[in-house]
């Protein structure tokens, strides 16, 4: 199920937000478009307790920049705090065209990615990371603590 929301931020800039669900594989994606032109994508795996960020970052031709680049960011035990897929998936809309307000502004947190792994190795922590990060094989990060866990985890 896939739907489009519009939200109204303090600063008054309007993001348009599009939620895709899949209760089988038991994930949600959220992609919006920052104002600068950002694509970003996150990708909740609830099965396997994995939150990955996706930012498609536009270069500047001017500075010799590429196109754009990709940037993946892997965190786990992030999707406690989030809507689950099954809900998400039976989301209805009266007014889809609304503008919404956030109900509450959380602010920003800030995250030390001090690893870096291929998308390919990433299959033991989502069987899905791997093509999500596709375009990312230099630049997948992780935190340390996260890494060190999801090896407790797996007995190793």
């Amino acid at each position: 199920m896939c739907n489009i929301l519009h939200f109204i931020f303090q600063g008054g800039d309007v993001v348009e937000e599009t939620l895709y669900a899949n209760v089988t594989k038991d994930i949600v994606i959220l992609e919006f478009q920052r104002s600068d032109g950002t694509l970003v994508t996150q990708l909740s795996d609830f099965t396997n307790e994995v939150l990955v960020l996706r930012a498609l970052v536009l270069g500047e031709e001017e500075r010799g920049q590429n196109q754009y680049q990709v940037l993946c960011f892997i965190l786990a035990d992030q999707t406690s705090d989030l809507i689950p897929s099954e809900a998400i998936s039976k989301l209805r809309q009266k007014n889809p065209g609304a503008l919404r307000v956030p109900e509450e502004d959380r602010g920003k947190e800030a995250f030390d990615f001090n690893l870096q792994m291929s998308p390919s190795e990433g299959g033991m922590l989502s069987p899905l990371l791997e093509d999500f990060c596709s375009e990312a094989q230099h630049s997948t990060y992780l935190r340390e603590q996260d890494w060190i866990g999801w090896q407790e985890q797996r007995g190793q």
